[in-house]
């Protein structure tokens, strides 16, 4: 039974990871369209219930591979792959602000204060659609 419930419980952490990077792609994509901040702010919030709370569980290597669906097309990759397309990719467009907004984004990913301010303004509805509880 441990074995099952082991593997079902990686399948959960795998779906959760593969659903954030392709959810803060798209968001990414927007963003480098639009240049609207909320994108980065939601991203971040994504980046961190989505893929740094699992890591931080430990119970996903970074070595472990994944499937992801991106502009319709699955991508099998590693969790370290997985890591530098969102929060990599989060982290680089941030360096293009100031330190102020840098900070609070990287805060946001971090799950410190910013994380709870920007959480308070997504309506609870959208919060199931963007990351898998």
């Amino acid at each position: 039974m441990g074995l099952f419930s082991r593997w079902l419980g990686h399948t959960k952490d795998f779906n959760k990871i593969a659903s954030a990077v392709a959810n803060v792609s798209v968001l990414l994509d927007e963003y480098d369209f639009d240049k609207d901040y909320d994108y980065l702010l939601l991203s971040g919030w994504i980046c961190h219930l989505g893929i740094q709370k699992v890591l931080e569980s430990g119970r996903v290597l970074p070595d472990y591979f994944l499937y992801v669906t991106i502009k319709g097309h699955i991508k099998k990759m590693t969790v370290r792959e997985a890591y530098i397309l969102s929060i990599g990719r989060l982290i680089k467009i941030s360096t293009g602000f100031n330190e102020v907004d840098r900070k609070y984004i990287m805060d946001v990913i971090d799950g410190g204060d910013a994380f709870v301010e920007v959480d308070k303004h997504i309506p609870e509805d959208k919060k199931r659609i963007f990351v898998k509880y």
